[in-house]
């Protein structure tokens, strides 16, 4: 835990640095000396006034002058007229700005021979905007102007009305750009890095967790787009869709965190009390949804409440489980302190009580501060998706050897279905012919040991075995159950081809099964014969009697003469994907054929 700490502070101060860096080259370049314009302002609660009326001696009564070009009007429903006039001419250089990226309309009207010209600006006239295509309101002042008359700037917006003016020179404008459009790569290349890495996780951990921050981090993408006005750059005709949406994305976002918060926190316990009130506040926010259509201004203060609020509630419940022994909860705690102190600020600055001169540096410091806590989350993440891989990592460990004893097991279990009765059998026929005939008796003993060495080795085999050696023990049990019926067995052995792999003691029990109950139930006897042989696709085992055959029927169902086959029909099918068939006909005999896919990996490794 240490050693994460300090790598996400060594990365976050990377990033602080570079991200302040570039705010402040953005900064360097907005802002220019305004001494040389005089600034007064008009407010229009019921926002009906036209530029006609300004010039007339009693509207420029009302005007109200200030010092510098800093505008405070808070949350209103009213327009503000903004005057500006040149103490010194040029003043106004090239260009007009309004920093202020969520204003909803601004309308610039530039005196000329004719009258006023108005320059449409901000995401209310996306439509029928003809500024200079910044991510806040920049009109370039054309060369015809009229000198010595004033331009009116006339500004409205349902959300903050805080802005700050200034002017431009060409060469500025193109540096700002410059600059403004590489902060906002920088900014948000980061949290789309954080969004693609945590779905890449969730699809290869599936972890809802991941999805979760995903999905936090996405709506704060857009709920930042909205704060920096990156939609008026993006989408310039169509900027007031997105930039209309940005209270209700707001809400979104704060039910994500408390969301996200939750699955973190996933086999907490809560207590009574705070489960209802963190379900209260998710209900206030889905609230805030629809108000925010219906009264945009007041909403807006209850949003910048709730986003206060949640985070405070969040950062109370993160320390008490960090001090229970959650100790992952510190990522919490030091990402809602970021996230209370930006949202108080924003808040307080919102409400005109803490006036923030608006700027790159102000504006952006939300953006920076919402990256250095998606990145602080990362890191959490990245403890939790460690310690998830290690477990995955010990389950699938448990699950190998586990398989492996299923499969020890399986085999030992087949071992006790076919041989009990082959044993006693086979001795009592050892031991009638050590009377007649002691060097037969020699040989049937030496095909019994080498029978019971290859179905031991064969009860603990977990890999497929070669045909040759599963052949070798069906001689052996041949010769030895031909030597207790003598001439009533016979057997043909048809080999037409060899090397490939298939399941230990898959060909034994069908001909133990051929000689049990087909030909030893004719009183006359009958042949077995075994044929092995290669098509194009598959190699192919056939064990044929002419016997008394049987219902096929019966080892489907179970039928406990038949089980050999029916274990050697599912091992054969799950350990190298191949069949086996039954044809038998009653009073006919009986044929076994297994196929084994030569695409099978086993086979594809031995060559043939």
């Amino acid at each position: 835990m240490k050693k994460l700490l300090c790598t996400v502070g060594i990365a976050f101060l990377v990033f602080l640095l570079t991200a302040v860096c570039l705010d402040w080259m953005s900064l360097a370049a907005n802002s220019k000396p305004s001494a040389k314009v005089g600034f007064s302002y008009l407010e229009d609660p019921a926002g009906e006034m036209q530029i006609g009326e300004m010039d007339s001696p009693s509207i420029q009564k009302k005007y109200t002058e200030v010092q510098k070009p800093y505008f405070f009007f808070g949350r209103t429903h009213s327009a503000f007229w903004i005057q500006m006039n040149e103490k010194t001419s040029g003043a106004f250089q090239d260009g007009i700005a309004a920093y202020c990226p969520n204003l909803q309309y601004a309308v610039l009207y530039v005196p000329t021979e004719n009258g006023y010209r108005a320059l449409y600006s901000g995401w209310g006239n996306s439509r029928i905007r003809n500024d200079a295509g910044m991510t806040y309101p920049v009109f370039p002042l054309e060369e015809n102007r009229v000198k010595g008359k004033p331009v009116y700037l006339r500004v409205q917006s349902c959300y903050a009305n805080n802005f700050t003016l200034d002017f431009y020179t060409q060469s500025e404008f193109n540096h700002a750009k410059a600059i403004d459009f590489c902060l906002n790569s920088f900014l948000f290349g980061m949290l789309f890095t954080v969004i693609i890495v945590n779905i890449v996780i969730y699809f290869e951990l599936k972890s809802k967790l991941c999805l979760s921050f995903a999905l936090c981090v996405f709506l704060i993408s857009a709920h930042q787009g909205c704060s920096t006005g990156i939609y008026n750059v993006i989408f310039p005709i169509h900027s007031d869709l997105p930039m209309s949406l940005s209270m209700q994305i707001g809400a979104l976002y704060l039910i994500s965190i408390i969301v996200f918060f939750l699955v973190f926190s996933e086999g907490t316990t809560f207590g009574k009390w705070d489960a209802a009130i963190l379900k209260l506040l998710i209900a206030a926010c889905i609230l805030l949804i629809p108000f925010s259509w219906a009264n945009p201004v007041t909403t807006n203060f209850f949003g910048h409440f709730m986003s206060i609020v949640s985070p405070i509630y969040i950062f109370y419940l993160s320390l008490r489980l960090y001090r229970s022994g959650q100790k992952k909860q510190i990522f919490f705690l030091i990402g809602w302190s970021l996230t209370i102190l930006l949202y108080l600020l924003i808040t307080l600055n919102v409400e005109t009580i803490l006036l923030i001169p608006s700027n790159r540096m102000a504006h952006h410091a939300a953006l920076i501060c919402m990256v250095a806590v998606s990145i602080i989350f990362s890191a959490a993440l990245a403890e939790h998706t460690r310690k998830v891989r290690a477990e995955h990592m010990k389950v699938r460990q448990k699950y190998v050897l586990a398989t492996e004893q299923v499969r020890k097991t399986e085999a030992a279990l087949l071992q006790t279905q076919i041989k009990p009765h082959f044993l006693y059998n086979t001795l009592t026929a050892i031991e009638s012919l050590c009377e007649i005939d002691s060097k037969k008796a020699q040989a049937a003993i030496a095909d019994f040991a080498d029978y019971l060495r290859s179905n031991i080795d064969f009860s603990t085999e977990t890999r497929l075995i070669t045909i040759e050696r599963e052949m070798e023990n069906v001689k052996h049990y041949m010769a030895l159950e031909q030597m207790r019926f003598e001439g009533r067995l016979r057997a043909i052995y048809d080999i037409q081809a060899g090397g490939f792999l298939l399941p230990a003691l898959a060909v034994q029990p069908i001909t133990e099964n051929a000689v049990r109950y087909g030909v030893t139930k004719r009183p006359k006897g009958g042949t077995v014969k075994i044929t092995v042989k290669e098509t194009e696709s598959a190699y192919c085992i056939q064990v044929s009697d002419n016997g008394l055959g049987f219902d096929p029927a019966k080892v489907q169902s179970g039928d406990r003469s038949h089980i050999g086959i029916q274990n050697a029909k599912e091992r054969v099918s799950r350990l190298c994907g191949g069949t086996l068939t039954v044809e038998s006909h009653i009073g006919v005999g009986t044929n076994v054929t297994i196929l084994i896919p030569k695409r099978s990996i086993e086979n594809e490794h031995t060559g043939s």
